[in-house]
Parts: C-alpha cells; sequence; structure tokens
C-alpha cells in the first residue's frame, strides 16, 4: 500500500497548530513539500520530493495531531468572486 498525500488539510479538530506549522516548514525548507493557507484553518500541500517512508511518516504525524485531509473543498472556492459577475443569467 503506497501513502497518499491529500491536497487540502483541515486544522479545526488540531490543539497544536504550532507544531504543525513547524513542520510544515520544516519540511518546505528541505524543498520537500510546498504548502499555502488557504484560509484560517485549512492549507493546500504539495509533494515536490518526499520518499514513500517521509510520506507515511508525515500522514501518521497529520493523524497523530488531529489533522483531516479535506476531502470537500474545492479549488473553485480559491478564485475571486469576481467571476460570478460573469453569470448572465436573469
Amino acid at each position: 500500500m503506497s501513502a497518499k498525500l491529500g491536497k487540502y488539510y483541515n486544522l479545526d479538530e488540531c490543539l497544536d497548530k504550532d507544531l504543525i506549522f513547524e513542520k510544515l516548514d520544516y519540511l518546505q525548507g528541505e524543498a520537500k513539500i510546498e504548502y499555502e493557507e488557504i484560509e484560517d484553518n485549512i492549507f493546500k500541500i504539495n509533494d515536490t520530493g518526499l520518499f514513500v517512508k517521509e510520506k507515511k511518516e508525515l500522514l501518521n504525524f497529520f493523524k497523530d495531531n488531529d489533522v483531516l485531509e479535506d476531502l470537500d473543498y474545492d479549488d473553485e472556492e480559491d478564485l475571486d468572486e469576481d467571476d460570478e459577475d460573469d453569470d448572465f443569467s436573469f
């Protein structure tokens, strides 16, 4: 079974967000991942060089700290509200 890193994660249940961001900052500094905070408790992550073992460790770290994959978050939510003005229905 291979480890699969999700795209969006939610910190609503996490009690130590500072610990999570320390880990993410470290991995980003090592060029293993890229991440960005999308909303207050949601971040987007991209694997740029994690080995399978490191992915598994990161996924277990997330699980141990109640960082949950956000399957409901959609890329479309990132779009500007200006796009709504393009709707020509009356």
